[in-house]
């Protein structure tokens, strides 16, 4: 039996590690389906194609990022950090793992249309003078930058 404040065995140096690097296997993974598919700026998201997929894109990220800082707001209540807030009750935990399966549902098919549609650019086509290196950085980080 192990005392109740014990943890399993692993490290925190060992944990943010398998972290660290099972977020660049993902990079990499991306990295590749983006380079290796060639773009098809016909496929839907939703059944909108086009500009429509974009405006779509759009929207369901603002939502993202909305329910985002309500997250860090749970968090920071969950872990008694805002002030006057007091202790969380308990469907505050509920909630705040609800609306993180939420945030990945909703960020995954736009990952998804990005690499699809886009797939990855390292270079501009339009010169490094009227456009920097942002796709290349995008990629770089994990995102499929249209």
């Amino acid at each position: 039996m192990t005392t109740p404040g014990a943890r399993g065995g692993r490290s925190t140096a060992a944990r943010l590690a398998a972290i660290g690097l099972l977020g660049a296997a993902v990079t990499a993974a991306l990295y590749a389906v983006g380079r290796l598919r060639a773009p098809d700026y016909t496929v839907s998201l939703f059944g909108q194609s086009g500009v429509a997929a974009v405006t779509l894109k759009s929207l369901l990220a603002t939502v993202v990022l909305g329910l985002a800082v309500v997250q860090v707001l749970l968090a920071l209540w969950l872990y008694r950090k805002l002030p006057l807030a007091g202790s969380a009750p308990r469907p505050v935990r509920l909630s705040h793992r609800i609306i993180g399966f939420g945030l990945f549902a909703l960020t995954v098919p736009i990952a998804v249309h990005c690499v699809i549609a886009y797939g990855v650019q390292l270079a501009s086509t339009r010169g490094p003078l009227l456009d920097p290196p942002r796709p290349g950085v995008a990629a770089s980080a994990g995102v499929v930058a249209p």
